[in-house]
């Protein structure tokens, strides 16, 4: 890609800042999992034609990016063999130039993934595919280990360190996008090289991440949440590789705060936001709406109640396994999480609705009907659960 921005259709040229393309770094895993495409189509769909470009880098640990942010190091002129020399050359250009609205970046290869080589003389990091020993040919491998040292994996705090040196080196209106997906993994009780399990590894990460997140801004998606309101490991079919549905969550939460961030926003064509049947944990597949508290033309406020719902015959692990229901319901009120108007209603009061399916159309404005909003951005809400003893509030 070019170092020029993109321009968008002319009538949205004047509403444009400075973000020319979003990129997937470690896009092969995105791809391995299904989850790069389907966010790319997800974004893509939401936005005026060529307005953004959908970019996928190769490198995936936080040490590679650190170091195409913060070259303190020389690369050797002689470089690899030249069958190496694409994939050479990709561990040191970056994409993240100016223009860059999100970066879009997976650490499950961090702790617990592939190595990371630094090269003997010059100091400079590479990190080959996880299948280079079957695929490369002799002189490939043999440059590697001649010129080469394993790196030794970096511990949670020092990733933690790099992400946020990573968050405040990005280009201006450049937004950090992390996706956890370290948590989630099978095997996660076998040892790792420093002797912790796998798992008690992985949650070090995601506690290192959630500190780096709060002192810079980062954005995350909570891939370990996503996955286990699913059924944990029956979807995951290996580390950073899931099934159809929680694939389809992933991508959904973060095409969501990509498109939600200003700078990719503003090219957003329609006012028009759907409004869904939320899910409140992995029991609910099938909510009914008992009330609305809102009719068509009524202005929403954050904080305010929406509808109300009930989920029936929740299912636990335990009686799934043996197809029983608990017969238990719970009840929950929608609440807004944002500002915005109500234009039409979709479903009735009494009606069962299918979680994730269209329950009203919602804009930002209070002018004209915004028309077909399939393709649109998701208007927020949070859950209120009004128990005896508590009520507590849950983005969803």
């Amino acid at each position: 890609m070019g170092e020029e921005a993109i321009t968008p259709q002319d009538s949205f040229a004047g509403k444009m800042k400075t973000p020319t393309n979003i990129v997937l770094l470690a896009g092969p895993d995105l791809v391995q999992s299904g989850v790069g495409s389907r966010i790319k189509d997800r974004v893509l769909a939401a936005l005026p034609e060529s307005a953004l470009e959908i970019v996928a880098a190769a490198g995936n640990a936080t040490t590679i990016l650190d170091q195409r942010l913060n070259p303190s190091t020389t690369r050797a002129e002689s470089g690899p063999p030249p069958v190496l020399g694409e994939w050479f050359q990709s561990m040191f250009e970056s994409p993240v130039r100016s223009g860059t609205a999100a970066l879009l970046h997976s650490l499950h290869y961090d702790l617990v993934g592939s190595a990371v080589f630094r090269n003997r003389a010059e100091g400079y990091l590479v990190q080959p595919p996880d299948d280079y020993a079957s695929h490369w040919d002799s002189d490939a491998i043999e440059w590697l280990d001649r010129d080469f040292e394993l790196l030794e994996q970096p511990d949670a705090e020092n990733v933690g360190m790099m992400l946020k040196r990573v968050a405040t080196t990005l280009p201006e209106h450049t937004h950090l996008v992390v996706l956890n997906t370290s948590t989630v993994f099978r095997g996660g009780d076998k040892p790792s090289p420093n002797g912790e399990t796998m798992r008690m590894l992985a949650n070090r990460l995601a506690l290192a991440l959630d500190t780096a997140a709060v002192d810079t801004g980062i954005l995350t998606v909570d891939v370990d949440r996503l996955v286990a309101e699913l059924g944990a490991d029956e979807h995951v079919i290996e580390l950073g590789r899931y099934s159809e549905s929680a694939s389809e969550n992933i991508a959904e939460e973060a095409s969501e705060l990509i498109l939600d961030l200003p700078e990719v926003a503003d090219l957003i064509e329609f006012q028009g936001m759907q409004l869904l049947m939320p899910r409140y944990d992995r029991r609910t597949s099938v909510g009914i709406i008992e009330k609305w508290h809102l009719s068509p033309g009524s202005a929403v406020a954050d904080g305010d109640p929406m509808f109300d719902l009930r989920f029936e015959d929740l299912h636990s692990r335990l009686t799934e396994g043996h197809g029983r229901k608990t017969g238990r319901h719970l009840r929950l009120t929608a609440i807004a999480a944002s500002d915005g108007f109500l234009h039409e209603i979709m479903v009735s009061e009494g009606e069962s609705v299918p979680v994730g399916d269209l329950v009203a159309i919602m804009s930002r404005e209070g002018s004209s009907h915004p028309g077909d909003v399939s393709h649109s951005r998701r208007f927020r809400v949070g859950m209120r659960r009004d128990d005896a003893d508590r009520t507590s509030r849950e983005d969803v």
